[in-house]
C-alpha cells in the first residue's frame, strides 16, 4: 500500500532528525513550542469587547455597541461602507475596496483587536469596560 511506503520515509525521517538533534536543539524545540502554545492561549482569553469605535481618517464617527446586532453604513473614500455587529462580534461586510483585504480579516471581539480598511480609510477598534476610570485614561508623559 502507499501509506505503508509514506509511513516508512517519515519514520526514517524522524530517526535521522532525532540523531541530529542535541539536548539543546530539544529544549530549543520545547521552549518554542511552549511561547507558541502561551501565545495562542493568551490571544483566546482576552476579554471580550462591550463596543467598538470606528474611525474614518483617524476621527471618531460612531460609537458601536457590540450588545445589539446592527448593520451601519458609512461614507469612506471609496463609497459606502457595511459594517455588521451581530453575537458581540463586529465585521466589515461590504464595501468597494481592491483587495477587500477588511473584509477577509472577518469577525473581530475581543477588547483590542483592530480591523482596518486603509483605502477606505476605515478603521474599527474594540474596546471594552475598564475596570476602573485609571484603566480609561492614557498618558502622554508625567510632569514636575
Amino acid at each position: 500500500m502507499w501509506y505503508s511506503t509514506w509511513y516508512r520515509a517519515v519514520g526514517e525521517m524522524l530517526v535521522i532528525v532525532n540523531r541530529a538533534m542535541t539536548a539543546l536543539d530539544r529544549l530549543l524545540v520545547l521552549l518554542t513550542a511552549l511561547t507558541i502554545l502561551l501565545l495562542v492561549l493568551w490571544i483566546a482569553w482576552q476579554p471580550k469587547g462591550s463596543r467598538a469605535v470606528v474611525l474614518l481618517d483617524n476621527q471618531i464617527v460612531r460609537h458601536l455597541s457590540l450588545a445589539e446586532d446592527s448593520l451601519t453604513e458609512l461614507v469612506g473614500h471609496l463609497g459606502m461602507v457595511k459594517i455588521q455587529v451581530t453575537e458581540g462580534r463586529i465585521r466589515l461586510l461590504e464595501y468597494d475596496s481592491p483587495r477587500m483585504i477588511g473584509s477577509k480579516t472577518g469577525w473581530i471581539q475581543n477588547r483590542g483587536a483592530v480591523l482596518a480598511c486603509i483605502p477606505c480609510g476605515i478603521l474599527i477598534r474594540i474596546d471594552g469596560a475598564a475596570e476602573n476610570k485609571a484603566d480609561d485614561m492614557q498618558w502622554d508623559g508625567v510632569a514636575r
